[in-house]
């Protein structure tokens, strides 16, 4: 039975984010990954080496651009497929923060496998080959969930980080870059 427990509340929430910006994951814990086949995630403990990783001119720069990343991005709305036409807000990163986000991508997260049965934002996956798993099967469930990639929060982008073997300052510009 589903609990009638409204969640964490907003102490609770900021006592596990110092946590998770005050103490580093233990060693044994940062060989953990995603697949049963790992290859090596590339780490850095701090953000000169995190700077060098990204091939990133200063880790000075990088860490100016990770703790201003609000003066980076402009807003746009565009209208919702479907009929309630409601409109959708996305935050548009400028070229600087583009850049650093292109780096994190091709030389940290395409690095890291994922299991088979992800198909969200996987090259060569798409929703009609994801379906085929399901065609002839008793019930299939669709959901859409709410303003997912609003709910995502820094501090755990900062976890994950931590956790994939990254030290605490590099784990924290890297949640400030991608949130």
């Amino acid at each position: 039975f589903p609990s009638h427990d409204n969640g964490p509340t907003r102490e609770t929430k900021m006592e596990v984010q110092e946590q998770v910006q005050q103490q580093p994951v233990p060693q044994q814990q940062r060989e953990i990954t995603f697949s049963p086949y790992p290859k090596p995630v590339p780490k850095a403990e701090n953000n000169r080496e995190l700077s060098k990783l990204l091939r990133w001119k200063s880790p000075k720069l990088l860490t100016l651009l990770g703790r201003t990343k609000s003066d980076h991005y402009s807003t746009l709305f565009i209208r919702k497929r479907g009929a309630s036409g409601k409109l959708r807000t996305l935050h548009n990163p400028d070229g600087l923060m583009r850049a650093a986000q292109f780096k994190i991508l091709t030389e940290i997260l395409n690095k890291i496998e994922v299991p088979d049965y992800v198909y969200a934002f996987e090259r060569g996956k798409n929703i009609p080959k994801m379906a085929e798993a399901h065609v002839g099967k008793g019930m299939v469930l669709s959901l859409d969930l709410k303003d997912f990639f609003g709910s995502i929060k820094q501090y755990h982008l900062q976890a994950l980080f931590q956790h994939l073997g990254f030290g605490v300052s590099a784990s924290r510009t890297l949640s400030e870059l991608c949130t």
